[in-house]
């Protein structure tokens, strides 16, 4: 994707336009536009990003799935034009970590599984789609060619299964139970503990083995040490999963220029409490028009309402991110609409 880059003394331009509309333009001397607008009575800020014009990639607290840390932080510490707040996230825990709940995919790489609701998504090509992708994640131990699959990636281990953990999750796991396998950058079996925790090797991953069913045992006995291992991960759902980027949240809320307003289709993608399904609140939104565009939104509204705000601002698809008071817009240095609690990832683009 061609990355446009402008002389400071034209970024630092700002035209406002008034129009007879009620419409007000800041049209930035830069790849995208900001604009405010009113939509059905409420008050709606804008950014629009034209296709192909900036690249997208997602920024997460303290860098390290978990963390938590303020929106401008992460957004000045990466050089964001544009941003917004990305997927929920555990906000009421009291000591963390403040885990992600959606799927996010940043520069190729899976951070994060989390298949409920509806993915936001960049393609190696440079095209944005918005639907609903399953993840599916595998290790395999080469030495006996075992194949398992893998419950979960950077967050909390359940009673049985495989998790991953790459150094997105920090310097250690913090896990002392099951069976911790250390892998290196060259697919190498380090080290491994039963009962102990684990350092997460830089740019390797470390297995955790939960349970005592034959299939773990087996699969734990040929990590031995100095064995080769590696894991992948495939998506399916979308037209085109080559995926660059993703960031789920939802629920979908525009499909195709249709409006999706009803209690069952947000039910169905995993919503059950009434902050998503029936009440009003701060909002983040993304859509993308038919000519590639991407529009990110924030405003006061329910959920079901979103799905003609995007429509009346241009986009076929859209779909709810974070809301409440992670919802926050960040464009030229500056907020449009603040978030009021630190975050533990936004989408950003430069």
């Amino acid at each position: 994707m061609k990355k446009i880059r402008l002389k400071s003394a034209l970024c630092a331009l700002t035209v406002l336009v008034m129009s007879s509309s009620g419409l007000s333009v800041h049209a930035e001397q830069t790849a995208y536009k900001t604009y405010s607008k009113t939509v059905a009575g409420k008050a709606v800020n804008v950014a629009e990003i034209p296709k192909g014009s900036m690249s997208g990639y997602i920024a997460i607290g303290q860098n390290k799935v978990g963390g938590v840390q303020p929106m401008s932080a992460m957004a000045k510490a990466f050089s964001a034009k544009v941003a917004v707040n990305g997927t929920f996230f555990n906000a009421y825990e009291k000591q963390g970590p403040f885990l992600p709940n959606g799927n996010l995919i940043n520069k190729g790489e899976l951070i994060h599984k989390y298949d409920n609701g509806t993915s936001f998504t960049i393609t190696k090509d440079g095209s944005a789609q918005i639907g609903r992708i399953k993840t599916s994640i595998s290790a395999t131990a080469h030495d006996t060619q075992h194949t398992v699959g893998v419950y979960g990636i950077n967050r909390k281990v359940g009673a049985q299964g495989i998790y991953l953990y790459t150094d997105r999750w920090g310097k250690n796991l913090g896990i002392k139970s099951g069976i911790n396998i250390m892998v290196d950058r060259d697919g190498k079996v380090i080290k491994k503990v039963s009962g102990e925790d684990a350092e997460i090797p830089q740019g390797g991953f470390v297995l955790n083995v939960s349970g005592s069913s034959s299939a773990l045992s087996r699969f734990a006995s040929a990590c031995s040490e100095g064995s080769t291992v590696s894991w992948k991960y495939e998506v399916s759902g979308l037209d085109n999963n080559d995926l660059m980027l993703a960031v789920g949240a939802g629920p979908m809320v525009l499909k195709n220029s249709q409006k999706i307003t009803d209690m069952q289709s947000y039910k169905d993608e995993g919503f059950t409490e009434a902050k998503i399904l029936s009440n009003a609140g701060a909002r983040s939104a993304i859509g993308i028009k038919a000519n590639g565009n991407i529009i990110i939104a924030t405003t006061t509204a329910k959920v079901s309402e979103l799905a003609g705000i995007m429509l009346s601002l241009g986009c076929t698809d859209a779909m709810n991110l974070d809301g409440g008071a992670s919802s926050g817009l960040y464009a030229n240095g500056r907020f449009i609409s603040s978030p009021g609690r630190n975050l533990s990832n936004i989408l950003y683009f430069k």
